[in-house]
């Protein structure tokens, strides 16, 4: 006999439960907080409790199926994802199809008709309307061929073991005598169709929740209180709670509103284990929240966990077992070189980012680094056998780890089952992903924090539900199927199927806020946790606005959290607190009035002086920190070895191109394949470096353009300027710099070590100098007058120490000309000619700006004052993250390290 209790709260149900508790008697519900609560309760009459007394869901429809289904062998979604990303590969499921979560939805969705008798009634429904055979019938057939390949294996996916089940004609339901069904707004239709034949040879008595304010039923209930006897249950009078609705403008000021409201609770005697904090997102929620408890110093009753595919060593072990592959990921390389032991390890990390940060052939790297032979994606291995591997894998010290892993895997296969190597890894990585530890345990007398479906049985007086938003309290799966989709099956079939867009959560939130509480707080926050805007609950709106009472649209007061004060707490007194010395509380101060930037940057105190060069003192004077990390820290970005040629190496290649044809070429007589032949050479060279560069034959066309585009600028240039001649390629300028009067010289202990390398340096018939640096384009260099505000007098310095005899194998004498020479452009500029009579370095024709010898010299007195107080910094210590624009800040490799207060 079937009877529905239509209860109004989930207070009744408890004392209905309290009235009618019997240990022959099975109680099934839907949540783990249900089954607890009612264990507790027999255990207050009994000293002993039946195995099958109170059962979740679940575990009462698996108990079912293993008794009745003992041929099936029902298995996990973690293990149903990870085979339909294999069926897939092997069924070459077309792009528009190869969406495994909606696959498994429709999947789903679509068990009751897969599993059932009208599949034919659908096919032909689905016929009637060419655009949505045309939009579903794909998918359709992509499911039914799935069920086949899974009854083949006997298997079935817990969320269709129910369509299973009602496969069976008759049916074993156990020995109690009656079932009690609390499920809630988790009942499903399946479950219906299987209480209706329970039903028939047994007592089953089933929880229906009304709502305040609904006249009918959800349609799912409707099926049984047309089928069963209807009652209400004892009604019991109750004082309807307070109800506070607070908004906020960001999740964070809702957390704090939160807790400070709780404080509040706490000091007018409120007990702890009598407030709950529920939410329909609390994980999301959980760690600003138990920050802000813990500095408040409130006891929590939830445990915290920890996901065990966060340990360095479990990823270890999956990163090795990832290796077994024939095609890995450059991630799982490294962490097996860098996981390991250091005295293990065959190479540097620089090297191991420059090198292999791309994975495109995996044999090499075998041999390299003493992997293990590949083990081919479709060998196919049993459990036993896949297991067994694993420990192999495995770092010892996790073994605990490796034993619950394994008894989460044998609970859904036998060892004897068989699946595709490749398979068998994703399942693992599911497996695990879902794995957690448990940290820290509860405080059974703390804050209660659950679920909105767990709040039904816990006890408690005071409740905050936090995230009341219109995205969190309705959710919408992604499935082929529509609603439209479902109403129509429903209106032409009469089959009700799972809907697209569910409700539950916000029915869960609408069934407790019935609960004979005193106070409840509704929360709203109008952004997320990454700052985007979010709607208000229709319900939150539609609560706030039947309580006249209460003020609507208005912020709450900020509220001062413990944390808060702390921040807010002048220093001495905070230091004081925490019990330091006084040589702690000084360096604590000197840390806070830094951030505060109350004081500058310490000094750093360097031993030895570092050597320096024209690039690195431009970056000095576009940011000192940068600097300091390279040149002090010893920080480095190495460019990466990749299909697509790095700029760093496509300059190499270029430099040595044009170094070698002046130097075999002096004539500029080279022919296209002269040049191709050196270019050749050079690429030949750096192979020994560079593992990659066969595959920068895409960059080799552009590459002898822009030579060719240098030998015609060259032949126009020495036509025009005769008398000029190339007096060096890659001309190294060596000695010291200093804040002296001579700046730059071959010898001073005072001065810092100088070192750089001049691309080409030409002499004309007067013994003077002119300096070129090749670059591809012309880009952000600025030309000559803007050279020091934009911290380009790399030329300057060189000019500088060329004249001052630094050259190696050159002479001292005069700089009367410094250019760049543009290779995609095809021009010379951005430099400066002295205006000198008889220079073999102006034209026929005289360019438009020339420069005189007081205005170089003038030049070369304000790059010496420059570079005194730079190199003044230096010796000091000085590096302060402040730099020159902020733009710099957007492509710095160092900015997450860096101090700089808009950084922070």
């Amino acid at each position: 006999m079937l009877k529905i209790l239509s209860v109004n709260s989930p207070d009744e149900k408890k004392t209905h439960f309290l009235a009618n508790q019997s240990l022959e008697d099975l109680w099934i519900v839907s949540h783990i907080e249900a089954k607890k609560w009612i264990h507790e309760q027999f255990l207050l009459s009994s000293e002993s409790i039946p195995t099958q007394s109170v059962l979740r869901a679940s575990e009462f429809w698996q108990w079912l199926f293993s008794i009745n289904c003992p041929e099936q062998r029902v298995i996990s979604e973690s293990l149903i994802y990870a085979f339909i990303e294999e069926w897939f590969a092997q069924e070459n499921v077309e792009t528009q199809l190869n969406d495994i979560e909606m696959f498994f939805n429709f999947f789903t969705q679509s068990a009751p008709l897969l599993y059932l008798d009208p599949q034919q009634l659908f096919e032909d429904w689905l016929k009637m309307e060419p655009q949505r055979r045309e939009r579903l019938w794909p998918w359709w057939e992509k499911a039914k061929k799935f069920r086949d390949v899974l009854d083949d294996k006997k298997w079935v996916g817990r969320p269709w073991l129910l369509n299973k089940l009602l496969q069976k004609n008759e049916l074993y339901l156990g020995d109690h005598q009656t079932i009690y069904f609390d499920l809630g707004w988790d009942l499903q239709h399946e479950e219906v169709d299987l209480i209706l034949r329970l039903s028939k040879t047994k007592d089953v008595v089933v929880f229906q929740p009304q709502l305040v304010g609904e006249k009918e039923s959800s349609a799912v209930y409707q099926r049984l209180t047309q089928a069963g006897k209807c009652e209400e249950a004892s009604v019991t009078e109750k004082k309807p709670a307070a109800l506070s609705f607070l908004h906020e403008p960001s999740v964070l000021l809702e957390v704090k509103s939160c807790v400070v409201k709780i404080r509040e609770l706490l000091m007018k005697g409120v007990r702890l284990h009598d407030i709950a904090v529920v939410s329909p997102a609390l994980e999301d929620y959980w760690p600003l929240l138990r920050t802000h408890f813990f500095v408040e110093g409130i006891p929590l009753n939830k445990r915290v966990v920890l996901r065990v595919i966060s340990l360095p060593s479990v990823q270890l072990g999956l990163a090795r077992l990832h290796l077994l592959q024939e095609d890995f990921q450059q991630s799982h390389l490294s962490a097996v070189v860098y996981m390991q032991e250091a005295e293990q390890r065959k190479v540097s990390y620089a090297d191991f980012k420059k090198n292999y940060s791309y994975v495109y052939d995996t044999a090499p790297l075998r041999r390299a680094f003493d992997l293990p032979p590949a083990i081919s994606a479709q060998h196919v291995f049993t459990l036993a056998e896949f297991v067994e591997l694993i420990a192999v894998q495995w770092p010892p010290e996790e073994h605990e780890i490796l034993e619950e892993i394994t008894d989460r895997l044998v609970k859904d296969l036998n060892l004897h089952d068989e699946m595709t190597f490749v398979v068998w890894l994703k399942y693992l990585e599911l497996v695990i992903s879902q794995f957690e530890l448990s940290v820290q345990a509860e405080v059974a007398q703390g804050v209660q924090f659950l679920s909105l479906n767990a709040a039904d049985w816990n006890q408690f007086t005071h409740m905050f539900v936090l995230g009341c938003e219109q995205n969190l309290l309705v959710k919408t799966q992604r499935t082929p199927l529509k609603m439209e989709d479902l109403f129509a099956i429903e209106r032409d079939l009469g089959f009700s199927l799972s809907q697209t867009e569910s409700h539950k959560a916000e029915l869960d939130l609408s069934w407790i806020l019935q609960r004979d509480l005193k106070n409840i707080y509704l929360s709203h926050a109008e952004t997320n946790f990454q700052g985007d805007p979010q709607l208000a609950a229709h319900l939150w709106l539609q609560k706030r606005n039947t309580n006249s009472d209460e003020q609507t649209g208005e912020y709450n007061d900020p509220s001062t959290t413990r944390w808060d004060q702390l921040m807010n707490q002048p220093l001495a007194s905070l230091v004081a607190d925490r019990g330091a010395s006084a040589e702690e509380q000084n360096l604590i101060e000197q840390k806070m009035a830094r951030e505060a930037e109350t004081i500058p940057f310490a000094p750093v105190l360097i031993e030895k002086k570092p050597r320096l060069s024209a690039s690195q003192l431009q970056k000095f004077d576009h940011c000192a920190f940068q600097f300091f990390a390279e040149k002090i820290l010893r920080l480095q970005v190495t460019p990466e070895y990749d299909l697509d040629i790095d700029p760093m190496y496509s300059g190499q290649i270029l430099h040595g191109v044009l170094e070698k044809l002046l130097l075999d070429y002096p004539g500029l007589t080279a022919s296209p394949q002269d040049v191709e032949a050196i270019y050749d050479r050079i690429v030949a060279e750096m192979a020994q470096k560079n593992p990659l560069q066969e595959f920068w034959g895409h960059e080799k066309r552009r590459h002898l353009q822009m030579i060719m585009n240098f030998i015609e600028l060259e032949k126009d240039y020495r036509r025009t300027h005769p008398g000029v001649k190339v007096a060096g390629t890659e001309v190294v300028v060596k000695g010291f710099i200093s804040t002296d009067e001579n700046i730059l010289s071959r010898t001073n202990e005072n001065g810092f070590p100088f070192l750089g390398k001049i691309d080409r340096l030409d002499v004309d018939e007067r013994g003077h100098y002119a300096i070129l640096d090749y670059k591809t384009s012309q880009g952000s260099l600025k030309t000559f007058g803007s050279w020091l505000d934009n911290s380009q007098f790399q030329m300057s310095l060189y000019a500088w120490a060329i004249e001052a005899g630094l050259g190696e194998g050159i002479p001292a004498e005069e700089v009367s000309s410094a250019e760049y020479i543009f290779l995609k452009e095809k021009k010379r500029g951005a430099g400066f000619i002295v205006d000198e009579e008889n220079s073999g370095f102006i034209g026929l024709e005289k360019p438009g700006k020339l420069l005189s010898v007081d205005k170089k010299q003038e030049h070369l007195e304000q790059l010496q004052i420059k570079i005194h107080a730079m190199l003044n910094k230096i010796e000091k210590g000085e590096f302060a993250p402040v730099p020159k624009e902020l733009k710099i800040c957007e492509t710095c490799d160092w900015s997450q390290l860096c101090r700089a207060p808009h950084l922070r």
